[in-house]
């Protein structure tokens, strides 16, 4: 049996099939439900608000979600000297916020319902900020998926081999609210897709 050393290609072919890279093309993103500033008695303020499946909304933001920044972690630190050097020490955890940039469709969708979240987060007519509870959406949902992996595709028709995509990872993020909505640009110029960022 021959033996690989650390620069073998064999050796790096065999690593790379068992433990092949991750894409970052493949992700899905999911709002478990809406804030309560933009529900009453259970229901939507406005009807077109709908996370469900067969919701524009809910699609919206899961197929137009271009980019997604998944949050940083930091270990913040103090300093500390008596003799000698100085050093450090760890002192506490950060995360840093997130971002998510949206495809707008024709209707706008998208925008409206993050305009209307932070509107009524902080309406323009008395300049009030409602309580926190009803701010925020309890639970966002990141998942990472990575192609095949996942169980067999049993159905008629399709070929043999054929498997779901994997889930690899989930960030899940709690209290999320909306605190920015980044400008556009219309031109007379070449026609873009409008995006639209959300911090």
């Amino acid at each position: 049996m021959p033996t690989y050393g650390q620069n073998s290609i064999q050796e790096f072919m065999s690593h790379m099939q068992k433990n092949p890279p991750a894409y970052s093309s493949l992700y899905h993103v999911e709002f478990n439900k809406l804030p309560n500033v933009l529900m009453k008695n259970g229901s939507a303020i406005a009807g077109e608000f709908n996370l469900g499946d067969s919701g524009s909304l809910g699609r919206n933001l899961t197929y137009y979600a271009n980019e997604v920044t998944v949050p940083s972690r930091q270990i913040t630190t103090g300093e500390q000297k008596a003799v000698g050097a100085m050093y450090r020490y760890p002192t506490s955890t950060t995360f840093s916020e997130i971002s998510m940039q949206f495809t707008l469709t024709r209707d706008m969708l998208t925008r409206t319902f993050f305009e209307r979240w932070m509107n009524y987060i902080s309406s323009d007519a008395n300049q009030y900020v409602s309580p926190y509870n009803d701010c925020i959406v309890p639970e966002l949902n990141i998942w990472k998926l990575e192609r095949g992996g996942g169980a067999p595709v049993v159905k008629p028709g399709l070929q043999a081999g054929a498997m779901y995509n994997q889930v690899t990872a989930v960030w899940r993020l709690y209290n999320v609210f909306p605190f920015n909505i980044s400008s556009f640009t219309l031109s007379n110029a070449q026609s873009n897709l409008i995006n639209m960022e959300v911090s």
